[in-house]
Formats: structure tokens, sequence, C-alpha cells
């Protein structure tokens, strides 16, 4: 039986009573003996949660990740900051709310913000390219000891990390992106050829099974030879920074977009 969506009343599904719609998944889970329903929205977009009696929900609102900073001439790029990442509960919660899940960042488009209700979690800052990494959830990551690493939200993420060497001087290394764990890390081993890794994710259980969101990106050294790879959808991670070369410039990896999770005892 499909859900019926009736408009100021309680909603049926498959028998069940359905007192709230929502999100693209709707899934039941049980977690040590209590039962719960758990919304997810994972479309890039806006949308809305309505509850229509008054529920005790957790949430969980991650942006979308930043991308990492290009690598150019002996000059590696910046970690991307990751998305924020917002949780928490709220009692008695009925009505409609406003709900946003925040695109990825690429190097041309700033990452979105993610929003459940009041609750709003700021894209991941772009990793530095030539220059400073970008402030957001969490900080991107800066190519050089003389570029500056951007800052991370207070309780959404954490800062980049600067990198090694002087950029448009010598040879350089990126620091990595902040994460919703921890900062980004300094290039190791402190020269030219080292890797700043990205700051560490959370591993959080709202749909009933562990998963990592809001990982920084890595910084990448002045000649790296690893090709960085998008981060996945509905992670909020940051791309890890383009390698350095001989000659010509590399792109970063996008960041992943982000997520919205709703749940609530049934």
């Amino acid at each position: 039986m499909s859900p019926i969506y009736v408009p100021g009343k309680l909603v049926l599904a498959k028998g069940l009573p359905f007192p709230a719609i929502g999100g693209d998944v709707i899934e039941d889970i049980n977690v040590s003996g209590t039962n719960y329903r758990v919304h997810k929205f994972t479309a890039v977009g806006d949308f809305t949660f309505t509850a229509y009696t008054a529920l005790n929900v957790e949430y969980l609102v991650v942006a979308g990740g930043g991308a990492g900073g290009g690598g150019g001439y002996n000059v590696g790029g910046g970690g991307g900051g990751a998305g924020g990442l917002l949780q928490g509960s709220v009692a008695g919660l009925q009505g409609l709310f406003n709900v946003s899940v925040g695109r990825a960042g690429t190097t041309a488009l700033i990452a979105g913000s993610s929003r459940f209700d009041t609750y709003i979690a700021i894209g991941g800052g772009l990793g530095g390219q030539f220059g400073s990494g970008a402030n957001g959830g969490s900080g991107g990551g800066s190519p050089g000891a003389n570029t500056t690493a951007g800052l991370g939200t207070a309780g959404q993420g954490n800062n980049g990390a600067n990198g090694y060497g002087t950029v448009g001087v010598i040879n350089c290394s990126a620091g990595g992106g902040g994460g919703a764990g921890s900062a980004g890390s300094l290039p190791s081993p402190a020269t030219s050829l080292g890797t700043g890794a990205g700051g560490a994710g959370l591993s959080l259980s709202i749909t009933g099974s562990p998963a990592t969101y809001s990982k920084g990106g890595d910084g990448r050294s002045m000649n790296s030879t690893t090709v960085p790879t998008n981060e996945l959808s509905n992670t909020g991670n940051g791309g890890s920074g383009g390698p350095g070369s001989q000659g010509s410039t590399s792109s970063g990896a996008n960041g992943g977009s982000g997520i919205v999770i709703v749940r609530y005892a049934i």
C-alpha cells in the first residue's frame, strides 16, 4: 500500500500511522529495541518536512563539501574543507519546516549550505590554489606557508591547515582541509614532497548503520602523481587538492553534496 498523504491529518503507510511527510527516502529501523522512522533528504534543492503531530525528532544536517584547490607549477592544491555538520534533537516539533540540501563544491561553485528549520550548516571552504584557502563549515587548506588556511565555523567544523614553502618562490606542498572531527594537517613530512591530510569526519548512526560525514580533503605535494577523484554524494566531504606539476595546472576534486536526516520514535 502506497502512502496516502492527507494535509492536516495522519497519513497511512502500509497500514501504520504515518505522522510526518518529507524526504525522498523514508524507512523504519530498530535500534536497541526502539522503532524509529527515518526521513532522508538526499537530492540537492529546497524541500519541506511536515509533522502532523508533535514529534520528538533527532536531526542531522550536513552541508556540501568544498572542492580541492588546483595544483600548478611545483605547487600542490589545498584540500577542500568539509561541509558544516549539525546534529541535535527537538521536542514537540509540529508543523511545516523548510529543508535544504547543499550542492557539492567545485572550483567554479561555492559549496551549498544545508538546513533543517533554523539549523543551518555552512558549505565547506574551497582549498587554496596559489592563494589562501576559503572559510566555510570547515576551512580549506592552503598551498604554502605564505598563504592562509580557511577557518571553520564554530560548532560545525574545523580549520584547514597551512602548507609548506613560499608560493611563487620555491616548491610547495599543501595543507589538508578541515573536517567535522578535527582540523586539517600540515604537510608531512614538512617538505615540498609532503601531503597534508584532511581533517577527520564524524561516524554517526542516525540511520541505524554507521556512516562517516564531513571529512576534509587532502592537500597535495608539488609533484604528486595521484589524480584526485570527486567525493561521493551525500557525504559533505571536502575534495582533495590537485597535484603539482612541472609545467601545467591540474584541477582539484569536487566535494560531496550534503544531506539532511530526520528521525523519531514510532
